[in-house]
């Protein structure tokens, strides 16, 4: 099999780019600040602008990722070269092009799957009682 050249790559991510009919943001990670012991006292999410993506709801799946088993319930589709960190969330805004009432937060399992026209990220929704938190 050849590889494919720049060109091709370009058209791919471009057809792939069509695909994504869905808005999210990505809340990066970060410890925040340290209580009197030295352990972060609670998370703090930095919000990425506002991308295009594509969510896809899957049957759950149990994930190997950094030894500890994850359980899946969908595929969020980055365009290609977005970088997600596992402690990092995905805040679903629009979907299909229609504005959500209130966006729904995604929680990444194990570590995002790198492909040429797109990045994958296996995802949970984060329960109610979490969500205002991320």
């Amino acid at each position: 099999m050849r590889e494919l050249g720049a060109t091709e790559r370009a058209r791919l991510r471009a057809a792939v780019a069509e695909t994504l009919w869905d808005t999210c943001v990505i809340r990066s990670y970060d410890e925040g600040e340290a209580d009197a012991y030295g352990l972060a006292s609670s998370p703090v999410y930095t919000e990425s602008a506002p991308m295009a993506c594509g969510y896809r709801p899957t049957g759950a799946r149990e994930v190997m990722g950094a030894a500890q088993v994850g359980l899946a319930t969908g595929i969020v589709r980055l365009p290609a070269g977005v970088s997600v960190g596992s402690l990092d969330r995905i805040a679903i805004t629009h979907q299909a092009g229609e504005e959500l009432a209130s966006p729904f937060v995604l929680a990444v399992v194990g570590e995002p799957l790198p492909a040429p026209t797109a990045t994958l990220v296996r995802v949970y929704t984060v329960p109610d009682s979490a969500m205002a938190d991320a």
